[in-house]
């Protein structure tokens, strides 16, 4: 099978049902109005399929789901998050591995139809997140451990650029650009034990400006 067959069967299984739904109740649905848009993150999926999950120039978005509300003008408040964690014991438990990553952001944005199907829409996103790693390693024979521990704050903002594909009323395809602009509070804290009891820590203050293609698919629903 080919790609392009492989992404056209995941696409169906995944919309079908979508597509099928909004075409219940069709006067009812041109009557109310649907304000809200939930999107979801469907790139991971649609790279599994296609065999390009250990691909490095996928770039991993960090937003899972979205959602959108509707106001005035085609304007929209948008917000999105994404959390992640990790736990492993490796060695039969000689080294202990702990990861959190949450990620949020909340923003504006303006949607511009260009033709009966695509939309342009720009806007500004506030971002913020944090991220916990700790490893610890023990050693069975003396029963010392080492700890390498690392926290970090990130907050920022920036602009977006997006494009979506309209499939029927409530359903849609979309993907966007953006650059953020995010300061970062970073603690780290490393032990080594014995023969040195005091750990080594230390806190930098930096920045990061990041700029992300878009290489993410989300799909919309409104509702």
């Amino acid at each position: 099978m080919t790609k392009f067959m492989k992404l056209s069967v995941i696409l169906f299984f995944i919309l079908a049902p979508f597509l099928l739904l909004s075409q219940e109740n069709t006067d009812s649905i041109s009557i109310q109005k649907h304000r809200y848009e939930l999107g979801i993150n469907i790139t991971s999926t649609l790279s599994n399929f296609l065999g390009n999950n250990n691909n490095p120039s996928l770039l991993s978005d960090p937003y899972l789901l979205g959602l959108k509300y509707e106001m005035k003008n085609a304007s929209y408040l948008r917000t999105g998050f994404n959390v992640k964690v990790r736990k492993v014991s490796e060695n039969f438990g000689q080294r202990n591995i702990r990861e959190e990553d949450y990620r949020l952001r909340a923003g504006w944005e303006k949607r511009v139809k260009m033709s009966k199907r695509f939309y342009i829409n720009a806007g500004i996103d506030l971002v913020g997140g944090y991220n916990y790693s700790d490893v610890t390693t023990v050693d069975l024979i003396s029963g010392f451990s080492t700890q390498i521990l690392s926290k970090q704050l990130s907050y920022g903002g920036g602009p977006v650029l997006g494009l979506m594909i309209q499939l029927n009323k409530r359903i849609s395809l979309s993907t966007e650009a953006s650059l953020y602009y995010q300061n970062l509070q970073t603690y780290r804290l490393l032990f080594l034990g014995f023969p040195d009891p005091f750990p080594l820590e230390s806190t930098v203050f930096g920045y990061s400006l990041l700029p992300m293609i878009p290489s993410s698919l989300f799909i919309l629903i409104k509702f």
